[in-house]
């Protein structure tokens, strides 16, 4: 498995692994440690209109009016929640919502440019997670103070890394590459910013802003509604 590619099929998962793991885990992080972790999960999921732009650009899809409208409508759910004003109390929200939206482009990039290489996606995962680390560790050295993990911190810590990182996205990109129509897959994605405000509400004791609810409404409803379509024919 891991024989059957050269050189430059691994510098190709190194550069998917820092364009889609480590830049975009990074400046997602950034954005939650600036914005309450409602707007930063909303905003985090304009990456599925991401993969519909760099589809069109990389991949020879068509963008219909009916997908530019649906653009606009999402974007305009990201007018609202950087201008709502009520959720902010976090950090700087410019800078986290720039972020976030950052986030978003290197994501559906690399989802698309994954999609194109058509690579075993056990081998891209396990090079691109090892490139992440290497390149985590001197930032983390550089710009974060050690601190030693209490023993109700290392079950945390061992659920987010294996199960939500390493398992999750692998068999996400798994998913991708088998399916179909990957529209369908993609659009069990679509329940996790809804299913994230109501965790957060529970587990931190965020109030759940006016702005966040309607940027919410307007960015799903402009991601659903193409996706749909495309599951129907």
């Amino acid at each position: 498995m891991f024989r059957a590619y050269d050189v430059r099929g691994y510098a190709a998962m190194a550069g998917l692994g820092f364009l889609g793991i480590f830049l975009y885990s990074g400046l997602y992080y950034h954005g939650l440690s600036q914005l309450t972790s409602q707007e930063a999960c909303i905003l985090n999921y304009l990456w599925p209109m991401m993969i519909v732009l760099f589809s069109a650009l990389l991949l020879g899809e068509k963008i219909t009016v009916r997908t530019v409208a649906a653009l606009l409508l999402s974007f305009s759910g990201v007018v609202v929640l950087t201008l709502g004003g009520e959720g902010h109390t976090e950090g700087d929200a410019l800078l986290g919502t720039a972020a976030c939206v950052t986030a978003a482009l290197c994501y559906g990039l690399f989802c698309v440019l994954n999609k194109r290489q058509n690579m075993d996606q056990t081998v891209v995962m396990t090079v691109a997670w090892g490139v992440t680390a290497l390149c985590a560790l001197p930032v983390t050295l550089l710009t974060e103070t050690w601190v030693p993990l209490s023993w109700t911190q290392w079950p945390g810590m061992l659920w987010f890394g294996v199960f939500v990182n390493g398992v999750g996205y692998l068999w996400w990109a798994m998913a991708l590459q088998r399916a179909k129509n990957s529209a369908a897959v993609a659009n069990l994605a679509y329940f996790v910013p809804l299913l994230s405000l109501v965790v957060s509400a529970v587990t931190l004791g965020e109030e759940l802003s006016s702005a966040a609810l309607l940027a919410l409404v307007l960015i799903m409803g402009g991601i659903l509604p193409q996706n749909v379509r495309r599951h129907a024919r």
